[in-house]
């Protein structure tokens, strides 16, 4: 691997460390509207029959519970733990998301894939940068967005 592979690779790491929000004293029901931004990650389940694609989406919302619920009501004292919970929601979540378009890339619409701008806009600004409730507020619309776009491109009539 070249240096700057590995340091492109490091900048990437230290961004999403230093990024990451810390909700420790932000308001409550804002918090919790924040964690209910994951149910979207379920809905599929509950309507379609299991396949992999479906089944890897409750993967993806489970896990971005675990880490949200951990961030928003355990954090403080254990950052290191919740810093561990985001590169295994990292991890998963980027491959598992690849997986799922393999899945059916060739029966969705143009639209679908320039739709996909505003949810990574969204995950890219909203930081701890930006204040609490504007990273709840963003990245619970990167949420949101993206968990209405996997539902729809795994849709029956889509996904068969």
């Amino acid at each position: 691997m070249t240096k700057r592979a590995i340091n492109c690779i490091y900048d990437i790491k230290k961004w999403n460390e230093i990024n990451m929000g810390n909700l420790q004293g932000a308001n409550n029901i804002f918090k919790l509207l924040f964690f209910l931004t994951n149910i979207i990650f379920f809905i599929p389940i509950m309507l379609y029959k299991i396949t992999t694609p479906i089944f890897l989406l409750t993967i993806m919302g489970i896990i971005s519970s675990i880490f949200h619920g951990h961030q928003i009501w355990f954090d403080k004292g254990h950052r290191h733990c919740t810093m561990c919970l985001m590169w295994i929601d990292t991890f998963f979540v980027f491959p598992a998301g690849a997986i799922i378009l393999l899945a059916c890339y060739t029966k969705l619409p143009l639209w679908w894939y320039l739709f996909w701008i505003l949810p990574i806009l969204c995950w890219r600004y909203g930081t701890v940068s930006c204040g609490q409730n504007l990273y709840m507020l963003l990245h619970g619309s990167w949420h949101v967005m993206a968990g209405l776009l996997f539902w729809y491109a795994l849709k029956p009539q889509i996904f068969i």
